[in-house]
């Protein structure tokens, strides 16, 4: 008889008991009791599992040499490689209830999830799948205590840092921890060591150690998988860890998941709800889904970690750069101490006025403006003078943003204040006429780049057509990033962090139009496309900055704050 190539050329020494334990489960005698000890202590026991196959094959090799005469036919296949454990056996087991058992566990043994412990790689690496056409499904937006390698037998691949984008593929964490917010709006932890396959935006597969996912409304469905099991987001917080062993731990902080434990085949055998402060154990061996009393095993497990919400340190001499520009106005949001208004810098000294919640936030001996809008709440700034004649030349945007989520986002907006003709629609009313927008972009009806930055302008100012550019380079959750947007007589230009990033051919013309500046949503007549997160140094021009100009400010703030960037 051929030997299985994990088998010893001789007996390992165990203990007797053990021993008089292997001899009992393979002649059918063993009590459950003993079982459940048996089956506990070959999970964790390398040399007792090696002395099981060993007292196994020579078992089998006995039977093969003296084998009952007469018999014939060949043993049924066992469809299944898990063990069924018999919730009542009888003292003795039946000759064929025995042979069912010890084929099942030798399987079991041989192929099962725990017949050795994963291996865990010895640096943290990641590698996407290296197929055309695939799409980005997450960005990288913490990275915690992780040091990149190779590791043996593997091809040299560059680490990823904040801002990665990642395409299908496995991470693999030998330490530390790594935040990932995907694509369909879930944000997933991962803590080493453990290894995560990203499969899309919508779904992950944790082949083991421990990870934790928020999911809002916009992504319930997230699913994240097992090797025996899946869990299926309903809109919650949730924590799970897939042991060496195979089995499962899932945990939800607030909400509710669906749990299936899954078959050969990849469908659900079992399944069960879980709600808010429940944990269930998956056990792929004796199939079952059994809900854990208390917090056992809940203290070890993540949580998916907030942004980082620190706000720019601003020199003095960044904000005399922008005077020097002369903006028609400027605001810093450096004080809102009614919370109804912040002031201008500029010499027309025009206040930004606050409609719904937006509030003043402070850090780093600087403030900012803190943005966040529910689709019942208007939430948008306006100047106090609100009519300026944008388009009677060239104009800039020019603000820094950090976004605190993937989402569809208006920043700033210039909307005609009366229609271009008599026979045009009134833009108070209804859908406004923009001239501009600048936009962050994602899971919209345009084809562009995930998570780009949009800068439309649009003449004459209607509801549809005009001019777009979309960036190349994309904005990350829990990072500021400078935001540069130039008309000029010939094209509009979009600036990323001090670089130029798109340029389109402008197809427009000028005209004695008033204008009224909206910051946070698409306009100030309707609650959508509101921004989440932090503005800082807002600045309008009624002219064009240079290239030049442009970089200098951007280096400004840039070397004042290296770890608050993603570099271009």
């Amino acid at each position: 008889m051929k030997s299985h190539s994990d088998q010893p050329s001789k007996p390992i020494a165990i203990s007797p008991e053990r021993h008089r334990q292997i001899l009992a489960l393979l002649d059918g005698t063993l009590p459950e009791e003993d079982f459940a000890n048996l089956e506990g202590a070959l999970r964790h026991d390398k040399a007792l599992r090696s002395a099981y196959l060993h007292a196994a094959d020579m078992e089998a090799e006995l039977e093969d040499r003296l084998g009952a005469a007469g018999s014939t036919g060949n043993s049924d296949k066992l469809e299944d490689n898990r063990v069924i454990r018999f919730r009542n056996p009888v003292p003795a087991w039946a000759g064929i209830a025995a042979a069912l058992v010890l084929g099942s566990v030798l399987t079991f043994l041989l192929l099962g999830p725990w017949r050795e412990p994963r291996t865990v790689a010895s640096r943290s690496t990641y590698l996407s799948v290296a197929l055309p056409g695939q799409d980005e499904v997450a960005v990288v937006t913490e990275i915690e205590s992780v040091t990149w390698g190779q590791n043996e037998g593997e091809e040299t691949v560059a680490p990823i840092g904040i801002g990665s984008r990642l395409k299908p593929g496995t991470l693999r964490l030998a330490s530390g921890a790594v935040q990932l917010d995907f694509l369909s709006g879930a944000t997933l932890r991962l803590e080493g060591p453990a290894e995560l396959q990203l499969l899309s935006a919508e779904l992950a597969y944790l082949s083991s150690g421990r990870a934790a996912a928020h999911v809002p409304e916009e992504a319930v469905g997230f699913t994240v998988k097992t090797p025996d099991s899946a869990v299926v987001d309903l809109g919650t917080e949730f924590a799970l860890n897939v042991s060496d062993t195979g089995d499962s731990l899932v945990h939800v902080y607030d909400g509710e998941v669906h749990v299936s434990l899954l078959g050969q085949d990849g469908a659900t055998l079992s399944s069960s709800p879980l709600t808010t402060g429940a944990s269930l154990d998956v056990h792929p061996r004796t199939l079952s889904l059994l809900e854990r009393p208390g917090d056992t095993g809940v203290s070890e497990l993540p949580a998916v970690r907030p942004l980082d919400a620190s706000l720019l340190s601003v020199p003095e001499t960044y904000r005399q750069a922008v005077l020097d520009a002369k903006p028609a106005f400027y605001w810093p949001f450096e004080d809102a101490p009614d919370g109804e208004s912040y002031a201008d810098l500029s010499p027309q000294a025009l206040p930004a006025v606050v409609t719904g919640a937006v509030r003043p936030v402070s850090g780093n001996a600087n403030h900012a403006a803190e943005f966040r809008g529910t689709p019942d709440n208007p939430t948008f700034l306006t100047p106090a003078r609100n009519e300026f004649q944008a388009n009677a030349g060239n104009y800039t945007i020019e603000l820094w943003a950090k976004p605190m989520k993937l989402h569809w986002a208006t920043l700033f907006n210039l909307i005609a204040n009366r229609p271009l003709s008599d026979s045009a629609p009134d833009t108070h009313s209804g859908d406004p006429n923009h001239l501009t927008v600048v936009e962050l972009m994602h899971r919209s009806h345009f084809i562009h780049r995930p998570n780009a930055v949009r800068f439309l302008h649009r003449w004459p100012p209607n509801k549809g057509g005009g001019v777009n550019a979309f960036s190349g380079e994309q904005f990350t959750p829990g990072r500021w990033m400078h935001i540069v947007a130039v008309k000029d007589e010939e094209e509009i230009r979009l600036y990323l962090n001090g670089h130029l990033a798109k340029v389109a051919e402008k197809t427009a013309d000028t005209d004695n139009l008033a204008y009224r500046v909206v910051l946070g949503q698409l306009d100030d007549l309707r609650a959508v496309r509101q921004f989440q997160g932090y503005l800082d140094e807002c600045a309008f021009y009624e002219h064009a900055l240079s290239e030049e100009e442009i970089a200098a400010h951007y280096a400004l703030l840039a070397k004042a704050n290296p770890d608050q960037l993603v570099s271009p």
